[in-house]
């Protein structure tokens, strides 16, 4: 389990950053008063995590699959391994742009002064 903990923690640290990427970009002036689809966020999202692990050529694929019994024998390595992890990386951003959405609305609720 001490394997499947440290895979973990790289896929949650590299999808927040992912995630803040995209943020950052979203908040850039340019977008700021154009209708951007979700999809432009979301394809972002990908691109960014492909860049990640094509550029850093990391791939966490393989460590991931040697969890799973019946994918301990597939062996992703080079370019493919790491499209897939990168894709990976842009899923789960999603995941934690939600969650970071709902967080920031609890607070600012939490913040308006009672009336």
């Amino acid at each position: 389990m001490e394997g499947f903990a440290v895979v973990l923690a790289v896929i949650v640290g590299l999808s927040l950053t992912v995630t803040k990427i995209v943020d950052f970009t979203r908040n850039l002036p340019f977008f700021k008063d154009k209708a951007v689809g979700s999809w432009v966020w979301n394809a972002e999202a990908f691109v960014v995590g492909v860049i990640v692990c094509v550029g850093w050529q990391h791939s966490f694929v393989n460590d991931l699959f040697h969890q799973v019994p019946a994918l301990s024998t597939v062996n992703i390595t080079g370019n493919l391994g790491y499209l897939l992890s990168g894709l990976i990386l842009g899923g789960v951003s999603g995941f934690f742009h939600e969650l970071l959405d709902a967080l920031s609305g609890v607070a600012t609720t939490l913040q308006k002064p009672k009336t």
